[in-house]
């Protein structure tokens, strides 16, 4: 079996943890610290520092399990079957078909900007349609080919930086003493513009221009965080690497350092080229705004149309590749689930297709619960449902429930073996923490709502842990299920 070397672990690690959340959270960070482009700049440095400390802490738990399933499986090895069960029904069910949903959402926005089309010139109602038809095409390819998603992956992968680090380098290397203001002054900015003002009120969010550093600070880390979603994936790898345990934390510090510092750079070199109100303003039309203002000086107003397209062209192929990626891993977890006899019809969605490869079941059952969430997004954007929360971020808070346990496993490891060292042991996952913490402050304070759709988390695992006792353990005691032959291992004789 061919094992994963350091650099290609490497390069895993750093495509999956930057997506497409960095082109459309940058208006949010910016709404939610009020235009504050020093504090907000450091609060992407010092959450990715607190994830690099959660990395560390992570690899140790990723060494200790000889199996795939990452998260899922540290829960379990951690807290036992029935918390690793309850991981794995969160993700499959609510928080893989809620990130899909919403990163289709921006791989449509994106791509209809490329034609100069937006959710207010064909109506909210088209805009869905598209997001729709978005959605069914990359399932199915999907599920028809996983060698063509992988290579969509691939490809955008090798693109996604290209805007990243364009940007900011050229913003660099055009100083103008109108970059500095525009740094300095985002909070006067924001202040003297109420229609930037109105923006911030309109998304449930409390405009407080007397409001502490400390307030301004938190405040935008749940977007951040968003950003970053996807970062603790590698340690999935560690069974498949070629040395995890020495390699393993350097892959998760390195990778989170490479991401943290791109979109540092990324935040100051556009908050250089626009104000940070017009950036509210514009929303996720900011980056097409900023590539005109940064090259229509060099090339004129058409050369900055021009390039502001291609850049376009490219953040809309990084946000596919991306949402691509998450449609990858989501439609294994209903097929892990129903491997383990921990699902509806479980014979039925564990298998794989002996025509695609591809856990077809499992699929489509992914692919039904994008469609409700992404149903829930229309509601709120259409029809002002679920006003006072931003949907797409709740999962992104919930997973603090899970990290944060996973931080005191890793220091109860350190109480009773102390090879693991006591920077990686204890100083790692208490840094880890309190990120965790910081994200959790950051989702109560700024959403009206916080409590009750922290409670549909906790009612969705509860749901599952009902089917659970009810139906699954009592599947798993069957002759059925203790004599079936793996799903890949039957795959490998059919296809015989």
């Amino acid at each position: 079996m061919n094992k994963i070397s350091f650099r290609q672990a490497l390069l895993i690690a750093i495509g999956s943890s930057i997506g497409g959340g960095i082109y459309f959270k940058t208006d949010d960070v910016l709404m939610t610290s009020q235009g504050d482009v020093f504090l907000s700049t450091m609060g992407w440095i010092v959450l990715g520092g607190t994830f690099i400390f959660a990395g560390l802490a992570i690899s140790i738990l990723a060494n200790r399990t000889k199996r795939d399933g990452g998260l899922i499986a540290y829960m379990e090895d951690c807290f036992g079957e029935k918390v690793g069960f309850a991981t794995g029904w969160f993700f499959a069910i609510f928080y893989s078909p809620s990130q899909i949903a919403i990163l289709a959402w921006v791989t449509a926005t994106y791509g209809l900007q490329i034609f100069n089309f937006n959710s207010e010139n064909i109506g909210v109602n088209g805009f869905y349609i598209v997001i729709f038809l978005t959605l069914v095409a990359m399932f199915t390819w999907n599920i028809l080919s996983t060698k063509f998603a992988a290579l969509v992956s691939a490809f955008s992968t090798s693109v996604k930086l290209i805007p990243l680090l364009l940007i900011p380098i050229l913003a660099f290397i055009g100083l103008e003493p109108a970059n500095f203001a525009n740094i300095t002054e985002g909070t006067s900015y924001v202040a003297n513009n109420p229609e930037a003002i109105k923006m911030i009120t309109e998304a449930g969010l409390a405009y407080n221009p007397d409001a502490s550093w400390l307030t301004i600070f938190i405040g935008p880390l749940l977007a951040m965080a968003f950003t970053f979603d996807g970062w603790f994936t590698v340690g999935s790898l560690s069974v498949d690497m070629e040395n995890p345990q020495k390699d393993l934390a350097k892959v998760f510090t390195i990778s989170l350092s490479v991401v943290t510092f791109v979109y540092a750079v990324y935040h100051l070199g556009v908050n250089m080229l626009m104000p940070a109100d017009e950036i509210i303003i514009a929303g996720d039309a900011h980056v097409e705004y900023a590539v005109r203002a940064l090259f229509g000086g060099i090339f004129g107003e058409s050369g900055g149309y021009a390039a502001a397209k291609v850049v376009i062209v490219i953040v809309t192929i990084s946000v596919t590749g991306a949402t691509n990626s998450f449609i990858m891993g989501a439609n294994r977890y209903v097929q892990a689930l129903a491997e383990e006899g921990n699902f509806f019809n479980p014979q039925k969605y564990r298998k794989f297709s002996v025509k695609t490869g591809t856990p077809l079941s499992s699929a489509l059952a992914q692919g039904l619960c994008t469609f409700v969430l992404l149903m829930a997004y229309y509601l709120q954007e259409g029809h002002g449902w679920f006003s006072g929360i931003v949907i797409d971020e709740l999962p992104v808070a919930f997973e603090a429930v899970f990290f944060i346990p996973l931080m005191i496993a890793v220091i109860m490891i350190w109480t009773k073996d102390k090879s693991v060292g006591f920077f990686k042991g204890f100083i790692a996952p208490i840094v880890g923490t309190i990120g965790q913490v910081f994200i959790l402050f950051a989702f109560f304070t700024n959403n009206e709502q916080a409590v009750l759709y922290f409670i549909i988390c906790i009612v969705v695992i509860i749901i599952g842990l009902i089917f659970k006792v009810a139906i699954f353990d009592k599947y798993r005691q069957t002759d059925e299920f203790k004599n079936q032959v793996p799903a890949m291992e039957l795959l490998e004789q059919q296809l015989k």
